[in-house]
């Protein structure tokens, strides 16, 4: 699983969609999707230096339920904003 905080950072460093999709072996359209709300609020590549810490406070704003866990659940110990196979609670 690739954090999609990863995604963000190898954007944010430059990468094109494409490439940073191929090298963490996520689809495009997936990096697409949850780099759109960035892109929306005026993020732009090589702007001021961001810690993971930022990110994760951006992404946890952008996509409440990846912070916790999806569905109304609390996160487990394992959860870190990763990228998944997409299901809707009803499929879990």
């Amino acid at each position: 699983m690739v954090g999609i905080t990863e995604i963000y950072v190898h954007w944010y460093a430059g990468r094109s969609k494409s490439a940073l999709a191929a090298s963490l072996g996520v689809d495009r359209e997936t990096a697409r999707k949850y780099l759109a709300p960035a892109e929306a609020s005026g993020v732009i590549p090589g702007g001021p230096p961001m810690t993971e810490a930022d990110w994760a406070g951006l992404i946890e704003g952008w996509f409440p339920a990846s912070s916790t866990g999806g569905c109304g659940t609390s996160p487990g110990p394992s959860s870190t904003n990763t990228v998944t196979t997409s299901r809707t609670c009803s499929e879990r």
